[in-house]
């Protein structure tokens, strides 16, 4: 018979939360999203630690349904992320949980407001290829992410400038376009 799994460390629990945001960077960063900073420990329990408000690109985009998928990306690979390491769910991640929970509603809401879709209950078709496209990001930045995690946890906090400096010096030039049309997973 296995043992129960045993209940995460805080330093196991930290390095969790990291490596979630540490994805959501990463597709919002690939994305050309701008992300205002990135912050380990914050106070809200339903507050991402992700500042990123993706609606911003909508102008630069000119593509209202390449955007909506993008930002499903950004949602759903937190949790693809979680999927892959966790046991259980660490106390840490509850609130961002929380707060990828209400992001996928507000992409659901705004895909809708853009008359991409008639009702939320109709935005099943965009969030399924945003979810394709997390799980390729994953496959090709997994280990840029983890390198995200790793200085996120030793720094605590990052700002614009600092995370846009740390990903051109780490991050490979490739086409979202081609990762978006490519059949691998």
């Amino acid at each position: 018979m296995t043992p129960p799994p045993t209940a995460p460390t805080e330093s196991q629990q930290r390095s969790h939360k990291a490596r979630h945001l540490a994805a959501h960077a990463i597709v919002a960063l690939r994305a050309g999203f701008r992300v205002e900073q990135i912050e380990l420990n914050t106070a809200s329990t339903s507050q991402s630690g992700v500042t990123c408000d993706w609606k911003q690109s909508r102008a630069v985009y000119h593509d209202d349904e390449k955007l909506i998928h993008r930002s499903f990306a950004m949602v759903f690979i937190g949790g693809i992320v979680d999927q892959e390491k966790l046991q259980s769910l660490p106390d840490e991640l509850q609130g961002e949980m929380k707060a990828d929970m209400a992001a996928a509603e507000d992409c659901r809401e705004t895909a809708v407001a853009w008359n991409l879709a008639e009702s939320v209950q109709e935005t099943n078709p965009f969030a399924r290829i945003g979810y394709k496209l997390a799980s390729r990001l994953l496959k090709k930045d997994r280990a840029l992410i983890d390198d995200l995690a790793t200085y996120l946890a030793e720094k605590e906090s990052l700002d614009e400038a600092s995370l846009q400096t740390w990903f051109q010096k780490n991050a490979g030039p490739y086409s979202l376009d081609e990762l978006e049309t490519t059949n691998t997973y």
